[in-house]
């Protein structure tokens, strides 16, 4: 079992980066950096060669990408996250995977 922020799959994923989407902050606001324990997951969709994770952050939904070049893991972490909406961002870190 390892950790989500250290699967070395997710080695340069994690956490999600490059923050964004209709709702992102204005200029000036606040981003969302790291793995910042008042971001809650709100939703993950699967892309060709990514995730993407939405999480609720001081009254903005954000999207952040989870690269994830190998078909296969990317699908079994999608279904995994996808069962894990509501925690933060450690939180989600924290979660063990064994694929």
């Amino acid at each position: 079992m390892t950790k989500i922020r250290q699967h070395p799959q997710l080695r340069d994923s994690w956490p999600p980066g490059d923050w964004g989407g209709a709702n992102a902050p204005a200029r000036g606001d606040k981003y969302l950096i790291g793995e910042n324990a008042d971001a809650t997951s709100t939703g993950v969709s699967m892309r060709s060669d990514r995730i993407t994770l939405e999480v609720k952050y001081e009254d903005n939904t954000l999207s952040g990408s989870i690269m994830c070049e190998d078909q296969a893991f990317r699908e079994r972490l999608h279904a995994f996250l996808s069962q894990h909406i509501g925690l933060s961002l450690p939180e989600i870190g924290d979660l063990e995977i064994d694929f």
